[in-house]
């Protein structure tokens, strides 16, 4: 059989399956030696990529990975990196250094990029060699976001998800970002800001938890893109009022407002509305 269709059989048998180092195309390439060459030179099955981070870590695990991406060459990557709950938030860093570095070598590469990491491993994750012209993507979850900061200042996303990272920690574009979810210790105000910044947004979840403060001055923000919007309170009654205050959404047709605490802004989301 070509060569050419047994690759594009082994497309096939990957495309389903999120890449991980217990599964295709791995084994593929444990068949015969024929196989592994031809999988080790297909670079289309080699582009989606998820990692369990483990400790302590196993230094063959982390070659196997760095040479999972190399083999995916200039092709567009999907890259998750998560834990397992019994991972401390200390996990040392020196042993996933070439896989990180890995990953920052094909920034201009990623497609989606989930970062489910204690927040020392995610403070080097950058994209200082070149960000990608807009990613599908972009899910972080950190347990514990204090000292960390993640820095991918020209990346763009269509989709964004954050949980635990302040937004003064998080450094990226939101100029293509059409949906975002944000929740964790996020306040109305950092709803307000993201509203700001995104300017083609469409589709919006928050929960605000924080209370923050309530003596700031604030302008107005319109947004003329949004339509729909979600909001799974947690904070009081005058946060809300303040974020139904301040905010303009012409374009909105859906709202779903859910108050966990007692009271509802009637007269600021009535005018609001």
């Amino acid at each position: 059989m070509p060569i050419e269709i047994i690759s594009t059989i082994f497309e096939f048998y990957t495309a389903e399956i999120r890449g991980n180092l217990h599964t295709t195309p791995l084994t593929l390439g444990a068949v015969c030696q024929s196989w592994r060459q031809i999988a080790w030179s297909t670079p289309s099955i080699w582009t989606s990529f998820a990692f369990l981070l483990k400790q302590p870590e196993n230094p063959t695990r982390v070659e196997v990975a760095v040479e999972w991406l190399q083999r995916s060459r200039r092709l567009p990557v999907s890259i998750e990196l998560y834990t397992s709950a019994d991972l401390g938030p200390q996990t040392p860093v020196d042993a996933l250094l070439p896989l990180i570095e890995s990953i920052n070598l094909c920034s201009d590469r990623w497609r989606s990029l989930s970062l489910s990491v204690p927040p020392l491993i995610l403070s080097h994750i950058n994209d200082n060699y070149g960000a990608p012209p807009v990613m599908d993507s972009l899910y972080i979850n950190v347990a514990d976001s204090k000292f960390i900061h993640l820095s991918i200042p020209s990346t763009m996303s269509k989709k964004v998800d954050i949980t635990g990272i302040s937004l003064e920690d998080l450094s990226f574009q939101w100029d293509n970002t059409t949906y975002v979810s944000a929740d964790g210790s996020y306040t109305v105000y950092d709803c307000i800001e993201i509203l700001r910044q995104g300017t083609h947004l469409i589709k919006c979840y928050f929960v605000p938890m924080d209370s923050g403060f309530h003596d700031v001055t604030f302008d107005m923000c319109m947004n003329h893109q949004v339509t729909y919007l979600n909001f799974l309170c947690y904070c009081e009654e005058q946060d809300m009022a303040f974020f139904f205050d301040h905010v303009t959404l012409p374009a909105l047709h859906t709202l779903h407002l859910n108050m966990m605490m007692d009271g509802v802004p009637v007269q600021s989301l009535t005018t609001f509305i």
